[in-house]
């Protein structure tokens, strides 16, 4: 079953920036920083895509970055969302020290720790399909990752159960992402990491790359998993060999693109 998305895309889009105008206009926001941090780290599918939008506002609302301009007019705030995976709950050092996991170890995690402590957190947040490709897929688009028929991880060419005559992907022609409503708004977007919704890599497969679902740029993993040193990583379209921590490759990245897009409003997703 298809996911409802392509239906909805003019009034989902509109929807979403007149829910992004009317707080810009009528709340008033602190200079301070605010964060929000969920427990749940595997990503949360909201089942509709209205759903997701208000998921991503909930993020835009609370980021740093909101001001006023000289003329009066409100600047829309940045967004900086990191996504892990793989991450136990009880590997960020606050949950273990709130009391929430008996017997195990307090993880050294003072800034997840200022976050928990600074914004908010969810002790009350899954995701109906705890794996790579559908909980990306769901978190993405807002829709359960049964409509968009991507029900497992989505094996990559080399994998023992990649099929060429049997791919799965995220179809760009039939859903709308967070980051495409964010993007129609005047948003720079941007992954960095790990994408994991379809093998553009293969000859006739292009329209699977993020850059076709609203990310303005990709820099990252061209599958499911890399090498925790000396990784294979796409950029600016080439798959290369590079020298390093993956997580320090990756980190560098993004905070270049922090720097870059500092002028406007944007999106930066982090994936791993």
């Amino acid at each position: 079953m298809a996911c409802k998305a392509e239906v909805w895309r003019s009034q989902v889009s509109q929807k979403c920036l007149e829910r992004i105008d009317k707080p810009c206009r009528e709340t008033r926001i602190d200079r301070s920083p605010t964060f929000v941090q969920t427990q749940s780290l595997q990503g949360a599918t909201l089942g509709k895509t209205l759903m997701s939008i208000k998921l991503s506002l909930l993020l835009l609302l609370t980021v740093p970055g909101l001001h006023s301009l000289a003329n009066g007019a409100v600047r829309l705030p940045n967004i900086v969302f990191v996504y892990t995976d793989d991450q136990a709950a009880w590997a960020m050092g606050a949950a273990v020290q709130q009391g929430w996991f008996a017997d195990v170890p307090a993880a050294a995690t003072p800034n997840m720790d200022r976050l928990a402590r600074e914004g908010a957190v969810f002790t009350n947040f899954f995701c109906t399909t705890p794996v790579c490709s559908p909980a990306r897929a769901a978190h993405i688009t807002g829709c359960y990752a049964s409509e968009l028929g991507i029900d497992d991880f989505i094996p990559m060419p080399g994998h023992k159960l990649y099929d060429a005559d049997a791919q799965v992907a995220l179809d760009p022609d039939t859903t709308v992402t967070f980051a495409e409503v964010l993007q129609q708004k005047g948003y720079v977007t941007g992954l960095i990491g790990k994408w994991h919704l379809g093998d553009w890599t293969a000859a006739g497969n292009e329209s699977q790359h993020p850059t076709n679902h609203g990310f303005d740029y990709f820099m990252g993993l061209t599958g499911g998993g890399a090498k925790p040193v000396d990784p294979e990583l796409e950029e600016d379209g080439q798959v290369r060999q590079f020298k390093g921590l993956t997580t320090d490759i990756l980190t560098d990245r993004a905070l270049d693109f922090i720097r870059r897009s500092k002028e406007s409003p944007f999106l930066l997703c982090l994936h791993t």
